[in-house]
């Protein structure tokens, strides 16, 4: 009788996974799950607030050239080229393969933005218009304003 008890003990002693653990553990394991695509659509938007990195090159790009025009004299814009007046210096912008690229006075190759496809400039009186197109197909528009005290057109 005392081995019917032993036996007894031992059984109520072992420790099982219960139908309530279980149902707890589902429980858990339902709430992540409902949750998951609430934190990957956070996540997509967050990456897509803080990844300038696609228009970095574009807005340095663009940077450069506000800066550029602010010191130069004039400027002349023929379908995709842009030359500004500097002094005794005519700097160019121009597509050149995939890429827009500076020169100065006719000599150097200097890549500003790669990747392009096709780039105009516009021009209406203190504006000029400069419409990017990537070879992704993406497009980019911008419009630089300036007071200049002569402007060639």
């Amino acid at each position: 009788m005392i081995r019917s008890n032993n036996a007894l003990s031992r059984s109520m002693n072992e420790k099982g996974f219960s139908l309530i653990e279980c149902i707890f553990s589902l429980l858990i394991l339902s709430t992540i799950l409902a949750f998951f695509p609430l934190l990957i659509k956070a996540y997509e938007r967050i990456d897509h607030a803080y990844s300038t990195e696609k228009d970095f090159e574009l807005n340095l790009f663009l940077m450069e050239l506000r800066k550029e025009l602010r010191t130069s004299n004039g400027w002349v814009v023929t379908g995709n080229s842009l030359y500004l007046n500097r002094g005794q210096e005519v700097v160019v912008y121009e597509k050149y393969n995939q890429s827009i690229r500076r020169r100065v006075d006719g000599k150097g190759h200097e890549v500003v933005l790669q990747k392009v496809k096709q780039i105009n400039f516009n021009s209406n009186k203190n504006e000029i218009i400069l419409h990017v197109q990537f070879v992704n197909n993406h497009s980019r528009e911008a419009h630089l304003f300036f007071s200049l005290r002569e402007n060639e057109e």
